[in-house]
């Protein structure tokens, strides 16, 4: 059997739950954190969303150990993973220069616009969370010469677009033969340079729902 409880205007709960009646016409994903005290090995597996009607539901799983590491780090986005086959369709192609330092490499990669709105779909704000510029680029509004040209000309946008600079704190390669290297996972991506250009393309897919097949950065 269920039970109501009334609640007083002033209550947090009483606010929260008009303010979601208020804009649920405009919630199209909720995410769910389940926190514990305990220890649990689903805190490191992906839960698969569902979908609730039109409403994506995401399941975050946070146990004390999880917890433990971002505290003590400070670095939640750490617990980024990505796994590129997995989001891309496959591995991207990559020109990779080592050598240059002994405790770094650059990877040099042209990055279908796909994969980048799937990046921030994801992950959102947290893939700026270590530059206050992208981070503000990113809460602004979309510029809208890029938002013109990836509506009316996608296929341009590379050219029109001086890229986007990232760095983790690990990236794996594989051999994809003749001597080529593909990016097939990183971890701690973070976006340090471009924030409007990714929130841009992200945001022209999602509200006008644009073809970003042929956009490419």
């Amino acid at each position: 059997k269920g039970f109501h409880r009334s609640m007083e205007p002033s209550d947090d709960a009483c606010q929260m739950t008009t303010r979601i009646h208020d804009i649920q016409q405009k919630i199209d994903r909720v995410r769910v954190f389940v926190l514990t005290d305990g220890i649990t090995g689903m805190s490191k597996t992906r839960i698969p969303s569902r979908m609730f009607g039109t409403i994506e539901m995401r399941f975050e799983i946070w146990d004390i150990e999880r917890l433990s590491r971002a505290l003590s780090s400070g670095r939640p986005q750490q617990e980024i993973d990505l796994d590129l086959v997995e989001l891309n369709g496959a591995p991207l192609p990559c020109v990779t220069m080592s050598g240059i330092a002994s405790d770094y490499s650059v990877h040099l990669a042209v990055v279908p616009g796909t994969l980048l709105y799937r990046l921030y779909d994801t992950h959102g704000a947290r893939l700026l969370e270590r530059n206050v510029r992208s981070f503000l680029q990113a809460k602004g509004k979309v510029n809208r010469g890029m938002r013109d040209t990836l509506r009316q000309t996608p296929e341009m946008f590379m050219a029109y677009n001086n890229g986007i600079s990232m760095t983790a704190e690990a990236v794996e390669t594989i051999p994809v033969g003749d001597g080529l290297q593909a990016i097939s996972r990183i971890k701690g991506l973070q976006i340090v340079n471009g924030g409007q250009t990714t929130a841009s393309i992200h945001r022209v897919g999602k509200t006008d729902k644009a073809d970003l097949s042929r956009v490419f950065v």
